[in-house]
């Protein structure tokens, strides 16, 4: 079990960059995503997006 959790830290370790990329690019999809759906709001459509 403890070897087990030793090398997830490890995988965890070498993954970190990808997954603050995705995290980055899941970050401004959201930002994209909630001022379309402010303009829809705006403009008196609702969007089917929900985030």
């Amino acid at each position: 079990m403890v070897q087990r959790s030793r090398e997830v830290q490890r995988l965890d370790r070498r993954s970190s960059h990808d997954v603050h990329q995705s995290q980055l690019i899941r970050n401004s999809l959201g930002d994209i995503i909630s001022s379309l759906g402010r303009l829809y709001r705006g403009a008196g459509i609702v969007p089917g997006i929900t985030v």
